[in-house]
């Protein structure tokens, strides 16, 4: 069967010149690793969100599913293009980069244009999960919500996804190095391109926990114009600390940022708030590696049996 080369790259590489069906195939692989990602692990997902913001008991696993049409709907597309220009950017780098440093430019270079797909399924689904406002086409439409709300935790998201996905990407190769005495080029099985992946997720994850908690409760604030959205399930203290922020960033007319959200959390939840849902991510992180790659392979394969333009 066709196998991984390290950093996600299929180890039948076509030339540079080849731009196109290097970014058809990473297109159609990242919608294929999203769709299945999303299926799978969207319950953890709820429940680590629900963590996040301060939930606790049986209201955690409530509708496991909610908010799975607007995490499809925005997550396929973005993670084909996410794909597909990571892919077409690395090719072109190897040429002259070293390699770690070529996934580093090519991840950048694929999160900008991700994001801006992506950040307004993820408002959309997050605040389903929550209990806070929904957001529909229909109240985009209305101007019920602000077009400004679609975009609201751009900047904590891709504080915490950029780093996140370097990390997991230069993790795998390392992870593999140590594990399986494989280097740049080699080529991957299934079964140790799932364990390096399992265990790159986690790493990156836990890295990046305090991040996530903090995009998290960035996407669940309302716009400032808005009566606000304060979210269910949460303790007294929490409840009063959300309140008082979002009246505070209402009368100032501007959202709350990265930094002014994680001293509130430290200075009114305490430290481990910051780590919240840890349990549920590690798990969520561990599945989630373990599927792209199975899901990225088995795509390659197909791909392969079509007669793809790289022959081996």
């Amino acid at each position: 069967s066709l196998s991984l080369s390290l950093s996600l790259s299929p180890s039948l590489s076509p030339p540079p010149s080849d731009s196109l069906a290097i970014f058809l195939s990473g297109f159609i692989c990242g919608a294929v690793i999203n769709a299945a990602k999303n299926l799978v692990l969207h319950p953890i997902e709820t429940v680590k969100a629900r963590l996040d913001t301060g939930a606790r008991g049986s209201g955690l696993l409530t509708d496991p599913y909610s908010g799975i049409i607007p995490a499809l709907a925005g997550g396929i597309p973005a993670a084909a293009l996410f794909f597909g220009a990571k892919d077409v950017a690395r090719a072109w780098l190897r040429t002259g980069v070293e390699p770690r440093l070529a996934t580093v430019f090519a991840v950048l270079f694929a999160s900008g244009p991700y994001w801006l797909l992506r950040n307004p399924s993820e408002v959309a689904k997050t605040r389903v999960r929550t209990g806070g406002t929904p957001v529909t086409v229909q109240s985009v439409v209305s101007g019920r919500t602000p077009l400004s709300d679609l975009y609201s935790g751009l900047t904590s998201n891709l504080l915490y996804c950029v780093p996140a996905d370097l990390f997991r990407f230069l993790a795998f190769d390392s992870i593999a190095a140590l594990l399986f005495s494989l280097g740049e080029g080699d080529e991957v099985s299934a079964g140790q391109a799932t364990v390096c992946g399992a265990l790159s997720a986690l790493f990156a994850e836990t890295l990046c926990t305090p991040l996530d908690v903090v995009r998290t409760r960035i996407m669940c604030e309302e716009d400032p114009e808005s009566d606000g959205c304060l979210l269910k399930n949460v303790t007294p203290t929490q409840l009063a600390s959300q309140g008082q922020r979002e009246k505070k960033t209402r009368e100032a007319g501007q959202r709350t940022g990265v930094l002014e959200m994680m001293s509130d959390i430290v200075q009114n939840e305490g430290f481990g708030s910051m780590f919240a849902g840890s349990t549920p991510r590690s798990l969520r992180a561990l599945i989630d590696g373990a599927v792209q790659f199975v899901a990225y392979e088995s795509t390659l394969n197909y791909l392969h049996t079509l007669d793809w333009t790289w022959t081996s």
